[in-house]
């Protein structure tokens, strides 16, 4: 893993206001359960602020969620 980029690209992610950053282990918070840490991101007109989660309990499975279907982990 590059640490100097991910600490790079998480800098330009809070200094743009995303939620979450690479590395946060997240959890869906509806339907079925997904967790997972954050490995990418995306946005699409319909989705201002979304995240590819890889999974820590299906071995190299990854899903894409909207910001507003995720939260912390804990």
């Amino acid at each position: 893993m590059n640490t100097e980029l991910i600490n790079d690209l998480n800098s330009v992610l809070e200094k743009h206001g995303w939620k979450y950053r690479f590395g946060n282990s997240l959890q869906k918070t509806k339907g079925a359960e997904w967790h997972g840490t954050v490995c990418g991101i995306y946005f699409t007109e319909l989705t201002k602020e979304g995240y590819a989660v890889n999974s820590t309990r299906e071995t190299g499975s990854v899903q894409v969620y909207p910001e507003h279907a995720l939260e912390i982990d804990i």
